[in-house]
């Protein structure tokens, strides 16, 4: 289905996104950056039941100075209000203690080196989901990658999905991902739908999308296969290769 957003546009509205004012450096601490769904509160003291200092959300970067049990503590800035003069956020400098499972070290997050499989005998490239042109062409950088339509793919930073080609030293490969039965790269009730029905008979599935719902490569569609896609959507475990 088609939806259509109404995203309003304010007088004065910025025409870039309007960054917080700090002054963190690498002099404080090592940065780290509140790797949660949401926000996470800031504790004064390196517990639970501690008062709040407020919530920090997600991607927010913080100086880790400490640590006391399961707890940082961290340094960072909480924005107050906005100078509608300049155009910026005010804000305050605080510290305080978030819980280690929380935070994430800035350099720690790295793109998996080969999020891919080559099968030789099936002329089969499985992925994992999320996996973009570049995690082939960081690997063989003469591949040459299509989409379903066979139209050659140039952006590096463009997501796979199944039904794409790719060719690698002269050999072409069906672009595979694990879970995406749809083709759209992406993983979604749609996908949970087609599997379930391809094995109650009610859905028909070939080529490439067949082996997309394989999904533990297991050789057959099973309903294990559908819940890892379940799981996978609900965020409790994630499908990899």
């Amino acid at each position: 289905n088609t939806l259509t957003f109404n995203i309003p546009v304010y007088d004065n509205m910025p025409s870039q996104a309007v960054q917080q004012d700090t002054t963190l450096s690498e002099s404080i601490g090592d940065f780290y950056w509140i790797d949660v769904n949401s926000s996470v509160y800031v504790r004064k003291s390196a517990s639970t039941s501690s008062s709040s200092l407020g919530k920090a959300t997600r991607g927010m970067i913080m100086a880790v100075t400490g640590s006391r049990g399961d707890f940082y503590k961290v340094t960072y800035y909480q924005a107050t209000s906005y100078d509608k003069t300049n155009k910026k956020w005010k804000s305050e400098k605080k510290t305080g203690y978030v819980s280690k499972e929380y935070l994430t070290k800035c350099e720690e997050e790295k793109e998996p080196e080969v999020p891919f499989e080559i099968e030789e005998d099936e002329k089969i490239v499985d992925v994992a989901p999320g996996a973009k042109v570049s995690n082939i062409k960081n690997t063989y950088s003469d591949a040459t990658i299509k989409d379903s339509s066979g139209k050659k793919i140039t952006s590096t930073s463009a997501t796979l999905a199944t039904g794409y080609t790719v060719t690698i030293n002269g050999k072409e490969y069906d672009i595979v991902m694990l879970g995406d039965t749809t083709g759209d790269g992406k993983i979604s009730e749609l996908d949970y739908v087609k599997i379930r029905n391809k094995i109650t008979g009610n859905n028909k599935l070939s080529g490439a999308y067949l082996d997309a719902a394989d999904v533990n490569k297991s050789g057959g569609i099973t309903e294990l296969d559908y819940v890892k896609v379940r799981n996978h959507i609900t965020g409790s475990s994630k499908i990899s290769l």
